[in-house]
């Protein structure tokens, strides 16, 4: 297990144990520490399918606790979410959908909904829904 899995782990399973502990990190925003930065950063650094999982339940909390991303940082992860989501059998099925739960942690939020329709979010989608796939979860996520 590598350090940054292992910290990623940890700080994930200490948000999901206590949700107040999310909330720690919003003076650490628009900082050079800002977390979603720093996760989105270990995102696209990082092939691994269990770093990207626990990167992505990371950024999850984050939103779920309130706290909002810069716009830059929302392009980034729209972007990570469209590349991946043109080969979702790059991942494994626990790490595609990880990825497709960061988009549902940016729709959140109405001025990301925004930019999400004019990046074309819903042409990215469209494709996953047409899959012949017997992957229920992954059609319920994507809708």
């Amino acid at each position: 297990m590598t350090a940054v899995l292992f910290i990623l782990t940890t700080v994930d399973e200490l948000m999901k144990e206590n949700r107040d502990i999310a909330k720690l990190f919003k003076p650490l925003i628009a900082t050079n520490f800002d977390p979603f930065d720093i996760v989105t950063a270990t995102i696209k650094h990082h092939q691994d399918d269990l770093i990207v999982a626990r990167s992505c339940s990371v950024l999850c909390q984050l939103f779920n606790a309130g706290l909002v991303a810069s716009d830059s940082t929302v392009v980034q992860l729209m972007d990570f979410v469209h590349s991946e989501s043109q080969y979702p059998d790059r991942h494994k099925k626990f790490c595609f959908l990880a990825i497709l739960n960061i988009l549902q942690g940016v729709l959140r939020d109405n001025a990301h909904r925004v930019a999400f329709m004019e990046a074309h979010g819903m042409q990215m989608l469209l494709p996953l829904l047409k899959q012949k796939s017997s992957n229920s979860q992954l059609q319920y996520q994507v809708g």
